[in-house]
């Protein structure tokens, strides 16, 4: 499939998303999404505008209920004439590779894997994590979805039920940002370096994406037997576009992302570039920083810098997972052998609650939300000084700085972060989060449930047992890095 053109004269979307004439060469335009059911509305919306070309970029992608239906709606595209590029890091693939194989085969679309396995069993696989280690530990974090070259969604969203609330037990609070305008070209150019970098390897050529007949019927009739629609779906795609429009902030945007490649020679042992960009954000901050992270690992040293602009005047507040509302153990456990120092530095931490109103946060609409759920911090976003966005995959912990490749946009907009920094400041409250504070020479944890505030002395909603093996799990060599 030859590389996609720029096509936008001829693209239905560049009708819908115009830019307009009297913005500035680095001006974009972007709608800033938090709620997961509007960021696959827009998705799917993206997707049955397209007329030329769709790039997808993932890091995870899952064989379910939304998983499926997306492959649907790009296999639709596909059947239409336009160009489909799938890429996903071949990290997390196993219950994919048949359907991505079938996939493969079908006209108008490719799917290629950035640095897989050469193994599909768990055994092989071991061995090649054994022997391999290196080249495997490093993973491409990036995600975006752009189409026709006109329109772009970057950020921390991956592709499964939980990151669109279609969940039934575990949701992702999640944010991305849809864009247009001149960022769109970066994130195309981005892609299309990892798209031709030589980890990047075409379905067709692993060993294990070979399927027979009897699979390919039984993949088909799968796909033919899926009958999941999502909530909410717009009437006229068009109107729901033209709405989305009519949101957007345009101001000065970069798209920011690592080099593709197992090391990346521009920066050899220091942080890659996403982390080098937020590092300079964070040096040139003046008056206060608020930072959402999934997966938040802070090392003596940075915690050390980070107080010491806080003794300079730099309000500095941090939002991660508890324990009880993080999806990844030992994320956790790497995280809490730093957390008493972050505390003792003075650092304002909060630790998101699994059970909160998704609704009134406006992560899910009114009528489609259950205090039953599990909620899981999973966003990547900072405000810096009420003007500066950093929205994108970057977690702030070493794995994203040193090992995985990364992407984010930078966007300075005094309107947009105020958006960003209200929804945050909604979560970083006693109501929604516990906060980790010492009393004397004891870590609490201080909420508020039923308008009375409650400390507690061990880490809330948690097990002897979950603590135990947090703290062992801490101990283990390298285990900062994940």
């Amino acid at each position: 499939m030859p590389e996609p053109a720029n096509v936008q004269a001829f693209s239905r979307l560049a009708k819908v998303l115009p830019v307009p004439e009297n913005t500035e060469p680095d001006e974009s335009g972007n709608l800033l999404i938090r709620n997961g059911e509007l960021a696959l509305r827009a998705r799917v919306a993206l997707i049955q505008s397209a007329d030329n070309s769709i790039d997808v970029q993932y890091f995870l992608w899952k064989n379910d209920q939304t998983g499926r239906y997306l492959i649907k709606q790009l296999l639709e595209a596909a059947e239409r004439g336009v160009d489909v590029r799938l890429l996903l890091d071949g990290w997390i693939t196993q219950d994919l590779n048949g359907l991505l194989a079938w996939v493969d085969e079908q006209p108008n679309i490719e799917v290629h894997f950035y640095n897989p396995f050469l193994a599909e069993t768990n055994i092989g696989r071991a061995l090649n994590l054994a022997t391999d280690f290196d080249r495997l530990n490093r993973r491409m974090h990036n995600k975006s979805f752009t189409v026709d070259g006109v329109a772009t969604i970057t950020g921390g969203r991956n592709v499964s039920d939980s990151y669109f609330f279609h969940h039934p037990e575990v949701n992702y609070l999640d944010a991305d940002v849809l864009s247009i305008g001149p960022v769109v070209n970066q994130v195309s150019e981005s892609f299309n370096e990892y798209w031709h970098n030589r980890m990047t390897v075409p379905a067709a050529e692993l060993s294990y994406s070979n399927i027979d007949d009897e699979e390919r019927t039984a993949i088909a009739n799968q796909l033919a037997g899926d009958h999941f629609e999502p909530d909410n779906q717009p009437e006229s795609v068009e109107a729901f576009l033209m709405d989305i429009h009519s949101q957007m902030v345009w101001a000065p945007t970069r798209f920011v992302a690592d080099k593709a490649g197992v090391r990346d020679p521009s920066v050899g042992d220091l942080p890659k570039t996403a982390a080098q960009e937020l590092a300079d954000l964070v040096r040139n901050t003046e008056r206060e920083m608020l930072i959402e992270s999934a997966y938040l690992v802070l090392s003596p040293e940075v915690t050390e810098y980070l107080s010491d602009k806080q003794r300079s005047g730099v309000r500095v507040r941090f939002l991660t997972n508890s324990m009880a509302s993080n999806t990844v153990f030992l994320n956790h456990a790497s995280y809490a052998k730093y957390r008493e120092n972050i505390v003792a530095s003075g650092i304002e931490l909060y630790e998101a609650k699994p059970l909160i109103d998704t609704c009134q946060l406006g992560y899910i609409a009114a009528g489609h939300c259950s205090q039953s759920q599990r909620i899981s911090l999973h966003t990547k976003t900072a405000v810096f000084d009420e003007r500066f966005v950093y929205a994108g995959s970057f977690n702030f912990n070493l794995r994203s700085a040193y090992l995985n490749t990364e992407s984010a946009l930078i966007i300075d907009s005094v309107e947009m972060a105020a958006q960003l920094k209200q929804q945050m400041r909604n979560l970083m409250t006693l109501k929604a989060s516990w906060q980790p504070k010492f009393l004397g020479d004891e870590l609490l944890w201080m909420t508020i449930e039923d308008n009375e505030l409650i400390e507690t002395r061990e880490e809330p909603n948690t097990t002897a047992l979950e603590r135990f093996g947090a703290e062992i799990l801490s101990r283990v060599p390298g285990a900062e890095y994940y």
